[in-house]
């Protein structure tokens, strides 16, 4: 896929739901009060304690872990060459050219149900799904019957632009504030 510059979508989503910060940030927290704990009392946090430089190290890296999920998200594109998907900082640039598309269509889904979550999931019917939140999103079926579901806020959006992009004589929009819808 080239980067001619001829983008019909992008949108771009990160994991922002608070659960998924209480689940980063609690264990942060929780060995930040022990090493605070063993630093101010001189005495050593839980029933079998760690000296304060591993305490640190192991909070060294959940801040690392943290900045890492912050990063991560998916980068959704339709190109007038075909559509882009990515999970920044974690997965590879997936470029699926149009003529490999036999349909696509907006989809309500279970993502615990169907998928068990989000991130790049498998469907116990084999389909594979990128996702970050919501519920919403493009289910596309390929030529040789496998199924992608793209995970969208604005999954309308995302199919209208497949269709803009399709036809023979596509144009890009053009936009003048960006890609959000304000």
């Amino acid at each position: 896929m080239s980067d001619d510059g001829q983008v019909f979508f992008r949108e771009e989503q990160n994991f922002r739901q608070p659960w998924v910060w209480a689940f980063v940030l609690l264990p942060m927290i929780l060995i930040a009060c022990g090493i605070a704990w063993q630093i101010i009392s001189g005495r050593p946090w839980g029933n079998y304690p760690l000296p304060t430089a591993a305490l640190v190290a192991n909070e060294a890296v959940l801040i690392v872990i943290a900045v890492w999920v912050y990063q991560m998200g998916l980068v959704t594109e339709v190109r007038a060459d075909g559509l882009s998907v990515h999970f920044q900082w974690l997965w590879r640039r997936r470029r699926i050219p149009f003529a490999t598309l036999h349909s696509y269509r907006v989809v309500t889904y279970n993502p615990l149900r169907e998928y068990g979550g989000w991130g790049i999931r498998y469907g116990a019917n084999g389909a594979q799904a990128y996702n970050v939140s919501g519920d919403r999103g493009v289910q596309c079926e390929f030529m040789d019957g496998k199924r992608l579901l793209i995970g969208s806020q604005r999954p309308e959006e995302l199919a209208r632009a497949l269709d803009l992009a399709m036809r023979a004589d596509a144009t890009p929009p053009v936009r003048a504030h960006g890609w959000s819808d304000d």
